[in-house]
């Protein structure tokens, strides 16, 4: 069994903070970055000879689950999917031209949302115009996140007839008593016929997103259901994500609150049981949140230290580009000296209103600092450990962090080292506490409502 974290230890370092998906946070960042900026940034890029990746959000629902935390419209209505196909072709002519057509895409994500709430011919049309306006490699991975409750097999055969390589089934939880209470009920014998169907049809990576940390949530209930998975389905990646309990941002979520949520001590024992069944089942740990079976690309990054961590999560490949399309995506553009962050416009209306599809609303562009910081946190968080390197010894550029870790080291949850540190088994329960002490854009409300529970 992995170590599980005593209740004093989730109290001292417990709290809330950032997921770290990109550096600085995106909370922080400002409308001082606008379309001039993202312009600019792409024409820079163009003659860059790296590849390069792709993020395209889909954020139509038929219904907003009652846990969700993501950019989401609920629309029924084809021929406004129509429009917003059509709107994010103008937005591919524009980046395209700037960004050039002659750099190789190495990767396509296609989040949302609910894209599988796109038909397959409107996703089709999508992907058609990718394909006319970008270079993607002959082997590039094509991703896409799908809700298997509306999906039937011959949607799935469909969607990777279009060219999807890696499907991401977002199943979170298939205990029907947690369905009910969490408006969002999954049969997981459903999902199992529908990854047998993409498989068949030539799929070659299966993901399912699993949550813990729901209402009427057990460690019996987690064991079940891990046990269904990894019997029925046999995913190749399983990603356990903590629930993220933010009503102030969400109101929706307050539906939740009908039954006790988990408290921290509770979320530690639901997410060791699920790790502990997919541990025994064969699957690796990766990171904070993630396990995958040891034939699976994931497995390689992380050996070989090329895992990465971007706004879609774990990744197995470092781009220093991605472009975002679509409502609310998020972009990292430029040079490695002053990388830009960018994303669009979060509302489906205000997106469709920039006439050449350049919907920038905020952004942050990355100092040097940024970078050396950024690189320490993506260290801890995907390799588990972090080193000082001939440009910068760690301890004398971070005094106040070593200070600060101190108490960790105490308490079994890192490794000091003269150069760097390691992260045990027990201080994988709290990586991004462990990050956060090197983050320079830390305030005193990081603690309080702009970030989710960190345990």
């Amino acid at each position: 069994m992995i170590p599980r974290p005593s209740e004093d230890l989730i109290a001292r370092y417990g709290g809330r903070g950032p997921r770290y998906t990109s550096y600085p946070p995106v909370p922080v960042w400002t409308d001082a970055v606008g379309p001039d900026d993202y312009r600019q940034a792409l024409a820079e890029a163009r003659s860059s000879t790296a590849e390069a990746a792709i993020y395209v959000h889909l954020p139509f629902c038929a219904e907003r689950c009652w846990y969700c935390g993501c950019n989401v419209s609920i629309q029924r209505r084809p021929a406004v999917i129509d429009t917003y196909v059509d709107q994010l072709a103008v937005e591919v002519a524009t980046v395209s031209g700037l960004f050039g057509s002659e750099r190789t895409i190495r990767s396509l994500h296609v989040g949302g949302g609910t894209p599988n709430h796109l038909s397959p011919e409107q996703l089709g049309r999508m992907l058609g115009t990718l394909r006319g306006a970008f270079n993607f490699a002959p082997d590039a991975e094509f991703s896409v996140e799908l809700d298997p409750r509306p999906a039937k097999r011959a949607d799935v055969e469909a969607i990777v007839k279009l060219g999807f390589t890696r499907l991401s089934f977002g199943v979170q939880d298939i205990d029907p008593g947690v369905g009910k209470a969490i408006g969002r009920t999954m049969d997981g014998g459903h999902v199992a016929s529908l990854i047998r169907a993409a498989r068949h049809a030539g799929a070659t990576n299966i993901n399912i997103d699993l949550m813990y940390g729901l209402p009427l949530q057990t460690p019996a209930s987690m064991a079940w259901m891990s046990d269904c998975v990894v019997n029925s389905m046999r995913p190749d990646r399983i990603a356990l994500y903590g629930y993220a309990h933010v009503p102030w941002l969400r109101p929706q979520q307050r539906r939740l609150e009908r039954n006790p949520l988990p408290g921290a001590q509770d979320r530690v024992a639901l997410f060791a049981t699920a790790a502990d069944a997919l541990l025994q089942a064969g699957y690796k740990s990766i990171g904070l949140d993630h396990f995958a079976l040891p034939s699976d690309p994931m497995i390689a990054a992380r050996r070989a230290g090329t895992l990465s961590r971007t706004f879609m999560g774990y990744t197995t490949t470092h781009e220093p580009d991605l472009i975002g399309l679509g409502t609310s995506a998020i972009g990292k553009i430029g040079t490695a000296a002053a990388p830009l962050f960018v994303q669009n416009a979060p509302v489906v209306k205000a997106y469709q209103r920039a006439t050449d599809g350049i919907a920038t609303v905020r952004g942050h562009r990355m100092s040097g600092e940024d970078r050396v910081r950024g690189g320490v946190i993506h260290d801890i968080l995907c390799r588990l450990e972090v080193r000082s390197t001939a440009e910068m010894d760690l301890w004398a550029a971070f005094p106040d962090a070593l200070a600060a870790l101190r108490p960790y080291e105490d308490d079994g949850l890192i490794v000091l080292r003269r150069d760097g540190l390691d992260v045990t088994e027990l201080g994988r329960y709290f990586l991004r506490p462990i990050a956060m002490q090197f983050d320079g854009w830390r305030t005193p409300d990081t603690s309080t409502t702009r970030y989710s529970a960190t345990v």
